[in-house]
């Protein structure tokens, strides 16, 4: 009983000391400040989070409907070019027109549209299916290859890898042409060969025109332009 009464007395002189020097009042003020700073941090730490999940759901839905939206519109596109390149070869009375729906067939058939706009006008008949086929097989399944190879090879030799990426960048400004004829002699043989020049010419500044135009071409109620006449072929041959 002695030492707890002491304990206690001794405990109470402190408090009382403390009080008389002003202590208490510093560091229950201390405490206090402390305890107030200390709430504000975990409160701005539970808003920032809050704030951050919510700036990166905002972001996230943008995501996400920005991959809807473009995926939308390229099927769309891809829909409209392979109706139009359907429509137009049939007629034209080409073959095969279901391959105007499987990626790279859809280019051989394009080609073969082409080759019968020079047939149809007694021209001479190149492959254009073939040729864009195969170009375009060359430039998207080769061209990556054959650039990161020759980046290994040629990497002691920086000049002569410039000059090799100077000369595909070039084949495909070479296939973009080939492309562009072959649109032309199809447009062609619907429009005219000044509606023809238009609207090769608008393809070139996106594919998405393209597919556009054949689709507009293909659904409009155009007929191909009149062939060369049976009789002028048998003077030429005789």
């Amino acid at each position: 009983m002695i030492e707890e009464s002491w304990n206690f007395t001794g405990i109470e002189s402190v408090i009382q000391w403390l009080e008389e020097t002003g202590l208490l009042d510093v560091i229950t003020d201390f405490l206090t400040d402390f305890s107030v700073e200390a709430l504000y941090a975990v409160l701005a730490l539970v808003v920032g989070l809050i704030t951050s999940a919510a700036a990166w759901g905002v972001v996230l839905v943008i995501v996400i409907v920005t991959a809807i939206v473009t995926t939308a519109v390229l099927l769309v596109l891809y829909i409209l070019h392979a109706v139009g390149l359907m429509r137009i070869a049939k007629k034209l009375g080409v073959k095969h027109r279901f391959l105007a729906w499987i990626p790279y067939a859809n280019i051989y058939l394009l080609g073969k549209c082409a080759e019968k706009s020079e047939e149809r006008n007694g021209r001479k008949v190149w492959k254009w299916g073939m040729i864009l086929l195969f170009t375009t097989l060359g430039m998207t399944v080769g061209q990556p290859i054959v650039q990161t190879v020759l980046g290994i090879l040629l990497s002691f030799f920086p000049m002569l890898a410039a000059l090799v990426t100077l000369i595909l960048e070039c084949s495909s400004l070479i296939l973009w042409a080939m492309n562009t004829y072959c649109l032309y002699l199809i447009f062609k043989e619907f429009a005219g060969k000044t509606g023809g020049i238009i609207l090769s010419i608008c393809s070139l500044l996106s594919i998405s025109f393209e597919g556009v135009f054949l689709f507009v071409v293909g659904c409009l109620k155009l007929r191909p332009a009149a062939t060369v006449p049976e009789s002028a072929t048998v003077i030429e041959a005789v």
